[in-house]
């Protein structure tokens, strides 16, 4: 892959705070756990630093709601309960999400072939989670810093514990000098002995 490069004076300038007030949107699934909501809360109640301009309800799909539409709903039926609560107007400031994952993606303008043909496999593989009524989340975070991923990557975990996991290596072949080839990989942890 190759990413831009930029001077060490630029990246500083750029990881300083940003000074006056500050413009936000918040894409929250304040249902689904009380950080969300805090954050919510906090930024509503911080106008002379932070300018709230939207907040959207996100979808999750856990013990805690039937689908990922149905986590959105509520979350946008908690955020306006907040905003109750606090007396604020929800008018113009409280959207509803998206009801499922990566649904406005396909619609991102000028998205090349080849992320378009990504998201669209990647739909197919969350629609049919969603079929199947598995629960699931979404984390771009949760891998494990292997650089040699360079596509999609995920975790599998039952309780909390991480089973398994794995992810697409397609572009490593040329990083390291051979030819593209399409490559995945993936791991499965044996349970712990009592």
């Amino acid at each position: 892959m190759n990413f831009p490069t930029i001077s060490n004076a630029e990246r500083f300038a750029k990881l300083q705070p940003p000074e006056g007030k500050i413009r936000m949107v918040i894409d929250t699934d304040t249902y689904n756990e009380i950080d969300d909501q805090f954050a919510v809360v906090h930024a509503l109640l911080s106008p002379e630093r932070l300018s709230v301009e939207g907040i959207y309800a996100a979808p999750f799909f856990n013990h805690r709601s039937t689908s990922p539409g149905h986590g959105m709903e509520l979350s946008y039926d908690e955020i306006l309960r907040l905003l109750d609560r606090l007396g604020k107007s929800s008018g113009g400031l409280v959207h509803r999400g998206s009801s499922g994952f990566l649904e406005n993606l396909k619609a991102i303008p000028g998205s090349s072939a080849k992320l378009k043909k990504e998201l669209a496999n990647f739909t197919r593989i969350t629609s049919l989670l969603d079929a199947l009524n598995c629960r699931y989340q979404i984390d771009i975070t949760s891998t494990h810093g292997f650089e040699y991923y360079t596509g999609l990557c995920f975790q599998i975990s039952i309780n909390n514990q991480r089973i398994g996991g794995g992810g697409r290596y397609n572009d490593l072949i040329p990083l390291i000098g051979g030819s593209p080839a399409p490559a995945c990989g993936c791991w499965r942890s044996a349970p712990r002995p009592p």
